[in-house]
């Protein structure tokens, strides 16, 4: 390189004083010759021609040494400037005065910026103290000091930087500090990885739920706590340095000997790498246990171990070990059974044991199994559906019901004629085709009674008809009651009427002994017999008195199949009674004078005379005097009135005695119940005189009659329509009574366990039962004993002791379905719990409150959270990974109802990108309840999307490379025309002018002017086309064009570092037009005096960085002008080849201009395999 201005400046300056000092010397010199004598004078002339002579050759010396000394500083200066590593000058106060290219890298800001800037400010604030720590000591201490710091960039990002440095002394004393910098940072993120890995593993291998061990050699050296549980040691010292066959029997129980085993697996580990099988293993308990154990062989600081796996596969094999004992329990069940049980599958017999042979007469299994559904048995049935299709119906019936019971006709090998009950059971087997279990019973004798049984009711219903009764059926199978013709009559139904559905039958029921007779059909329907009277409003409104009484009918299995009874006409005979109890309740009435009014009705006169008591009774002043009836008579309720004066007109027409309750309306609106009896009086000849009654007040009785029957009412509708069970029981523990339609799920009917002892009825109740007949309440779950073939049954109970029957009462409600109904929630929540674990996508869901409330396994990874420390928390407030002001705003949004995509969010634990989706959920009233959030890793969506990025980069890569090829040789044509056209031309013409006898002035002026235009051809031949780029590379073509650019328009300073062999052509041509425009740019309009152009190989990339002292520009200006083509040309170049272009610039400090481009992969291959 060239010296710098200044340096000539300078030297130009001392050569001038040193000159002006020689010329007066001379001027003294001359004085003093012309005072010698000629000869002196001319010794004296050649002394100093020998001394001149001597000063020039010195004087030629001293430039030689000067231009030496100058080329030295400069290539001292290169070194420096262009170093890879940084150095700063510092103060004693920590300001920078001198620094390289490569430390303003380092710093990230621009080295005339930095000069005389403090350098604790590019330090990071907490390490400020360590910088001035470091100081004190280069101060204070002679060797080099060494430090690590945090830099703070301007752009934000931080760089770890190790500085060496030493104490200096300046001209003034003054202590000085010289800094080495090296980016430390890729160093100290490694370590950081490296120690965040080994935190992980070890996190890994203690917390995990499986045992692991490491072993060397066959000796176990480490192991978690989970192997130190699994075999029930107390610490882990009881298994680290033990042999690997610790706690193993000597044989397996394949009966090969483990040790002999042991070898085998290891030897296979070292063939393959991994080992994973069962093993017999005792706990130091002795128990024995099964485990999987999962062998991998590693190798760690080139030292071979074995990383082992174990799990406990105890379970699964007793499991297995069950599955085998029930299946030979189920066998031995399937042939030894005493009913005929055969399998069933695609509608045929596929295996029947012997019982079934002997049932159907075979003599063998060839005759059954093989055959379809239907064989030995009729075409069509008695019922006249075709077999065939009346059993593949009951099968389809049975696949959804679970389970079916039928009768069907069949006929045995001697066409015997046999009826067998079926129960088909299907059993499903996953991924084939399902079997129907089917069990046969013979039922050829049942049906033969029951066919006698119909003989014989019909004979009792001949007898019935004689007697003048009627006969009822209620078929349970159908619901269908049946009555004969008398049954009609008696219910005023019209005929012919023989199946009535129950709502058919009450309608002729007086509507007050509706719910009483159903009550009493249901309650015979379970207890077997049915005894009840009724009132039948016949439809020209006769009310009949009827009784129905029945008895329960089962079959030979003890199944209730109907109820069959009589019934009887009873109006007459229960009027006669119940006139005869009226009469005995108005003599008891009469006796009885307590709390009752006397009144009497003169039937001669009409009046009526009421003591005070009757008065009161009737609402009147306790003293009014008589009265009439008609008058009396206001106060009696409408509804009733005409019914007392039916009684009074039927008690005077029969002279029998009348007893009656109606009601009585006071003034004041008062509603009274009154009860009057009475008896018409004779006189001696026997003629009627007066009517005399007794009247009482009976509104409370009545009252609390209603109420009474009305909790009556309640609790047997409870007990008989609800599944609620009441148990009364005495205080020495016996069931007094034991009623409710819950019993009916049990199979008990009402009140068969009376008598009974609780503890012996009820075992299993027997805390509860002591602490109920202790005199507490009690509320317990309870659970009766599972019947064989049926659904375990549940009961929420509560009891008391009733202290005045001295006797405890226990309330219990049928929750059956309700604990069914949990537990099948419970399924259902596992399993969506499962589909949501076993998601490749993370899932997560929170309410409105941010609670969070779904947390699948994928998110738990992803977020490196497990689910129970975040299920039930608020996601922001309780989570502080999530209480990010963007995540708030999502939130927000969605809760709005909008539905929130973010795409390619990184995580900081997790490698790729990811896309985020939040779902608003609404609930039954269409509002926002619950936010859906669902993270689906794109890594490998967006590598894709990434290739065909870098394809169509590479073809438009093509095309570039053909248009700058193209020019390159559009360029080489045009300067060969110049080259060897024009050129020759001027240089011809310059000859011609040399030989011509022109005038010497013209001449030299037109020599000088075909001088520069040959000087500028080539210049411009060699700008169009530099061959030096050809044949030496871009080296030495940036050299070749630094040299070119004269040093009064710009002293150029060129770094190139080591660049490979072979850069490709268009890279290199697009760096070289490049760094030719930049340099082009610097001389036209930053009016700079110095540029520094920088190339070096930056890892796959070639960086060149061109550098200015001038004016600099506002360089979002100049991208919003848009004006002239270099910046916009060299910004179109480097897109197209996929590099970065990056401009920094202040106006009054200078431009620096970085463009890197990348090389390609086999660049970067024989960069890599140079040695």
């Amino acid at each position: 390189m060239e010296p710098n201005h200044e340096h000539q400046a300078e030297m130009q300056r001392r050569h001038q004083e040193l000159r002006a000092r020689a010329e007066k010397r001379r001027s003294i010199t001359s004085a003093i010759v012309s005072e010698h004598t000629p000869s002196e004078t001319r010794r004296l002339v050649q002394e100093l021609q020998t001394h001149q002579i001597e000063l020039e050759m010195q004087y030629e010396e001293l430039l030689l040494a000067q231009e030496e000394s100058e080329r030295m500083r400069q290539q001292y200066t290169d070194l420096y400037d262009f170093a890879p590593v940084g150095y700063c000058t510092l103060s004693a106060r920590g300001t920078i005065q001198q620094l390289n290219l490569r430390a303003s890298t380092l710093l990230g800001y621009e080295r005339a910026t930095l000069r005389g800037h403090a350098f604790p400010l590019c330090v990071s604030p907490a390490e400020r103290p360590k910088f001035y720590e470091f100081l004190q000591r280069m101060l204070h201490q002679e060797a080099t000091q060494h430090t690590e710091l945090q830099v703070q960039r301007p752009d934000g990002r931080t760089l770890y930087v190790r500085i060496e440095g030493s104490r200096l002394l300046s001209e003034d004393q003054e202590p000085l500090f010289r800094l080495a910098l090296f980016d430390d940072t890729k160093r100290h993120n490694a370590i950081q990885q490296v120690s965040a890995s080994e935190a992980r593993f070890r996190k890994l291998f203690e917390k995990s739920r499986d045992a692991v061990c490491l072993v060397k050699g066959s000796t176990y050296i480490d192991c978690n706590e989970a192997a130190v549980r699994l075999l029930g040691a107390e610490h882990k010292n009881q298994i680290v340095g033990q042999p690997i066959g610790l706690l193993t029997p000597e044989y397996q129980p394949n009966g090969q000997r483990s040790a002999e085993l042991q070898q085998n697996i290891l030897t296979q580990l070292q063939w393959q790498g991994s080992y994973r099988g069962a093993w017999l293993r005792h706990r130091f308990s002795g128990e024995p246990i099964w485990l999987e154990v999962v062998l991998t062989r590693i190798e760690l600081d080139g030292e071979p171990l074995i990383h082992v796996v174990w799990r406990d596969e105890t379970q699964r094999k007793k499991a297995e070990q069950a599955l085998a004992a029930s299946e030979a329990r189920f066998r031995t069940l399937f042939e030894r059974s005493n009913d005929g049980m055969l399998l069933l599958q695609s509608g045929r017999y596929i295996d029947c044991n012997e019982a079934a042979l002997r049932l159907i007469g075979a003599t063998s299994r060839e005759q059954i199994v093989g055959q379809v559904a239907s064989a030995f048995t009729p075409e069509v049935q008695p019922n006249g559906r075709r077999t065939a299709e009346w059993f593949a119906e009951n099968v389809a019936r049975a696949m959804q019901e679970g389970s079916l019971r039928c009768e069907a006709q069949m006929f045995k090998p001697t066409d015997e004629e046999i009826w067998i009950e079926a129960v088909l059971t299907p059993v499903r087997i996953p991924e084939h085709e399902p079997i129907i279990h089917v069990v046969w019973r013979d039922v050829t004798q049942r049906r033969r009674n029951e066919q006698r049984l119909q003989e014989g009711e019909q004979r009792l219903k001949t007898a019935v008809r004689a007697a003048n009764m009627g006969i009822g059926t209620w078929d349970f199978a159908t619901e269908r009651f049946h009555l004969d013709e008398r049954g009609c009559q008696m219910f005023g139904l019209p005929l012919p009427s023989a199946d009535l559905t129950l709502a058919e039958l009450m309608q002729p029921v007086h509507p007050d002994d509706v719910e009483r007779a159903t009550a009493e059909l249901l309650k015979a329907a379970e207890i077997g017999s049915l005894d009840v009277q009724v009132r039948v409003v016949h439809p020209s409104g006769e009310v009949r008195y009827v009784v129905a009484t029945g008895q329960v009918i089962r079959n030979l299995h003890g199944t209730p199949e109907r109820m069959s009874g009589v019934l009887r006409d009873i109006t007459e005979r229960y009027l006669a009674n119940l006139r005869l109890r009226e009469s005995e309740e108005r003599l008891q009435l009469a006796l009885k004078a307590s709390h009752a009014g006397l009144c009497h009705l003169e039937l001669a006169t009409g009046v009526l005379h009421l003591d005070e008591q009757a008065n009161r009774i009737y609402g009147r002043p306790a003293d009014a005097g008589p009265t009439t009836w008609e008058d009396l008579s206001q106060r009696v309720h409408p509804d009733d009135l005409a019914r007392v004066n039916a009684a009074k007109q039927r008690s005077t027409e029969t002279q029998e005695p009348f007893s009656e309750e109606h009601r009585v309306v006071w003034p004041d609106g008062t509603l009274r119940y009154v009860e009057t009896t009475g008896n018409v009086q004779l006189d001696g000849q026997g003629r009627q005189v007066r009517l005399i009654g007794l009247l009482r007040d009976v509104t409370t009785r009545r009252e609390t009659q209603q109420q009474l029957n009305f909790k009556n009412r309640l609790l047997e509708h409870i007990l008989h329509n609800m599944p609620v069970v009441l148990t009364r029981i005495a205080a020495d523990g016996e069931l007094l009574e034991v009623a409710g339609a819950g019993l009916r799920r049990l199979g008990v009917a009402d009140n068969v366990l009376n008598g009974r002892n609780v503890y012996e009825a009820y075992p299993m109740l027997t805390n509860s039962i002591n602490k109920l007949l202790s005199g507490n309440e009690v509320r317990f779950l309870g659970m009766p004993p599972r019947r064989e073939g049926q659904e375990q049954i549940y009961f929420q109970n509560y009891g008391f002791f009733d202290r005045e029957q001295n006797a405890g009462v226990l309330f219990a409600i049928d929750v059956t379905d309700t604990q069914q109904a949990n537990v099948q929630l419970k399924a259902e929540r596992d399993f969506v719990k499962s589909l949501l674990d076993h998601s490749g996508d993370a899932i997560m869901v929170f309410d409105r409150n941010f609670y969070i409330t779904e947390w699948n396994q994928r998110a738990a990874e992803l977020t490196q959270i497990p689910a129970e420390d975040v299920l039930g928390k608020r996601i922001f407030s309780d989570i502080p990974a999530f209480d990010r002001l963007e995540f708030r705003r999502i939130a927000e949004r969605v809760l709005a109802g909008t539905t929130v995509t973010e795409y390619n969010i990184p995580f900081k634990r997790r490698h790729g990108a990811y896309d985020a989706t939040f779902v608003p959920l609404a609930d039954a009233e269409d509002r926002v309840a619950n936010v859906l959030g669902v993270v689906r890793d794109v890594t490998e969506r967006n590598r894709l999307m990434e290739e065909a990025t870098r394809l169509r980069l590479q073809r438009e890569k093509e095309v570039l490379s053909a248009i700058m090829h193209t020019q390159e040789d559009e360029r080489k044509r045009i300067a060969e025309a110049l080259h060897n056209g024009v050129g020759q031309l001027l240089y011809a013409s310059k000859l011609h002018l040399d030989s011509t006898p022109v005038d010497e002035t013209h001449r030299t002026a037109a020599i000088g002017l075909l001088n520069e235009a040959i000087k500028a051809t080539r210049t411009i031949s060699f700008e169009l086309t530099p061959n030096v780029l050809e044949d030496f590379g871009l080296k030495s073509a940036l050299e070749e064009l630094c040299k070119r650019i004269p040093k009064h328009n710009l002293h150029v300073h060129l770094s190139v570092g080591e660049l490979p062999p072979a850069i490709p052509r268009l890279v290199e041509t697009a760096a070289y037009r490049i760094a030719q425009e930049l340099l082009n740019n610097v001389i036209k309009h930053a009016h700079a005096r110095e540029a520094f152009v920088y190339v070096e190989l930056q890892g796959n990339k070639l960086h060149l960085s061109v550098e200015d002292d001038g004016c600099g520009f506002d360089v979002e200006k100049a991208r919003e002008k848009r004006g002239g083509i270099g910046l916009s040309g060299i910004r179109n170049r480097v897109g197209l080849l996929g590099g970065e272009l990056t401009i920094r610039s202040r106006q009054g400090l200078g431009t620096t201009i970085t463009v890197e481009l990348p090389l390609g992969e086999e660049v970067k291959k024989r960069k890599n395999s140079k040695p």
